[in-house]
């Protein structure tokens, strides 16, 4: 039987390119590829040799995780203002039905927009700082989706084939990533918005809806020294 290569894991929080990342390992991986827990576990199975994964998950939660030897990870982080922004639109308008956002898109369909990027500070933001958090350290290997923007095929080439050991052609994956960017998927350009769950695709938009009192809110209660 063929080596299958090391597990790959991808670990990430909510907003932070998690749907583009796992279209793209599921089309180099195929039958390699595990979908992700619909529910609130990151790992609610022991993964089998050479599984490809993703979960929402700190470091301790990895950790506590039946993964097989041998692995490799790889960690995807966002700005949390844009984690944020992303997030107030996506649940308040587009998400798909899901038991776990039905109750926070009706509470901000009940609030203006400052108000409602408040409670997300409160109620959701903090489960990705937390994550974001967990990893911080050296030796990680920590990718930001603001460079993913700019450097996608570099990048990932780098984390994907040669960190991770995917046995996947050069052509190949450079095919799969190309037709998994943003344009190609929905037809638009970055940052031409659209209401559904691949709304804008770009970084810095928080600048265009962080009100000062929204501003002073975010400061208040997290640190974003590496932005």
């Amino acid at each position: 039987m063929t080596d299958p290569g090391p597990a790959v894991i991808h670990l990430t929080h909510w907003k932070a390119g998690s749907t583009w990342i796992r279209r793209i390992l599921r089309r180099l991986t195929g039958e390699r590829y595990v979908p992700h827990s619909p529910d609130d576990t990151p790992f609610p199975t022991p993964l089998g040799a050479g599984a490809v994964y993703s979960a929402y998950a700190t470091k301790e939660q990895f950790e506590a995780a039946s993964i097989p030897d041998p692995w490799r990870r790889f960690i995807v982080v966002r700005d949390l203002r844009d984690t944020l922004v992303s997030a107030y639109f996506s649940f308040r308008d587009t998400h798909v039905e899901n038991k776990f956002i039905e109750p926070v898109t009706l509470r901000l369909r009940e609030l203006d927009k400052e108000a409602g990027m408040i409670y997300l500070m409160d109620e959701f933001l903090p489960r990705c700082a937390r994550i974001q958090a967990s990893w911080e350290g050296e030796g990680e290997r920590i990718v930001r989706y603001e460079d993913l923007l700019a450097g996608d095929l570099e990048i990932l080439e780098d984390v994907l084939l040669n960190h991770c050991e995917l046995d996947v052609p050069r052509a190949r994956f450079e095919r799969v990533v190309k037709q998994n960017r943003f344009r190609h998927v929905t037809g638009r350009r970055r940052g031409e918005e659209a209401e559904h769950h691949l709304r804008k695709g770009v970084a810095g938009d928080w600048r265009n809806h962080f009100s000062d009192r929204v501003a002073e809110e975010f400061d208040a209660r997290f640190d974003q020294r590496g932005y």
